[in-house]
């Protein structure tokens, strides 16, 4: 992920983008399969490209379907065959039963299929799909003077974004912006400080108690971010939120108790 004013680190981008594969994330997967195909943070492994650039384009990640098709010159071809047969019996089993995005992707990995018995979480009833908020909604929290730019984007597909800001020092919510998939939120103001920035992903807007229902996944970055004056000059943030070699904001998953 990249987040601007740090130096490129792939090592660290590679430990990042591993995690968000593992967990499901499409764009992941794609940009491991590039670092595994260039050895950038790993050692260059082609097989493991492969495989990574087909659990993508399983998964609707278009660029990966190309990729894919270039990786297959440099595979033997009854390697190319095992791992397209594994990531097929995978991707229909995860049809009918998912019981978390880690879990499906480990079931993949070592080859194992999931419980079948599983049944997600279903809404109530009485709770129904409610239209998408404004992209660049924003809701505040505070009463501090907001002076400093902050710009959120996101990448195209069909997964919105729920974005919270949290103080630092005090741990309570500043702001939220609601940013859809493929749009910038970049008339965002923000009080000097230091803050942490979480997020929820999904698809279905449920409104803010339950957010993208049970298909929710909860994330948060793993650095501070500061806004600050130097002198006449602001020092904001622009965040991407979506898997980058060589970036530099790293997430992880949470549950939704830490959000």
């Amino acid at each position: 992920f990249r987040g601007k004013g740090l130096p490129q680190n792939f090592q660290e981008s590679f430990k990042w983008c591993e995690k968000s594969a593992k967990q499901g994330f499409p764009p992941a997967q794609y940009y491991l399969s590039i670092m595994y195909a260039e050895g950038k943070g790993v050692a260059k492994d082609y097989v493991e490209a492969y495989k990574w650039a087909v659990l993508a384009a399983y998964d609707g990640e278009e660029k990966a379907v190309q990729f894919r098709s270039k990786l297959k010159q440099h595979i033997p071809s009854v390697q190319i065959t095992k791992v397209e047969r594994l990531a097929k019996e995978f991707v229909l089993s995860r049809k009918k039963t998912v019981e978390s995005n880690k879990n499906a992707q480990n079931a993949f990995l070592s080859q194992e299929m999931l419980n079948p018995s599983y049944q997600p979480p279903k809404l109530k009833s009485s709770e129904s799909a409610l239209p998408l908020p404004e992209n660049g909604k924003v809701t505040r929290y505070h009463t501090s003077k907001a002076v400093v730019p902050f710009e959120i984007k996101t990448q195209s597909g069909n997964r919105h974004y729920f974005v919270k800001l949290v103080d630092w020092n005090t741990k309570k919510t500043v702001l939220t912006v609601f940013v859809r998939s493929g749009q910038t939120a970049n008339n965002i103001s923000v009080p000097l400080g230091s803050y942490e920035l979480k997020y929820a992903v999904g698809k279905i807007w449920y409104g803010v108690e339950r957010l993208f229902g049970p298909d929710t996944i909860y994330n948060k970055g793993d650095r501070i971010l500061v806004f600050r004056q130097e002198g006449n000059q602001l020092f904001g943030q622009r965040i991407e939120l979506y898997p980058q070699i060589g970036g530099n904001l790293p997430t992880k998953k949470i549950p939704r108790s830490e959000f």
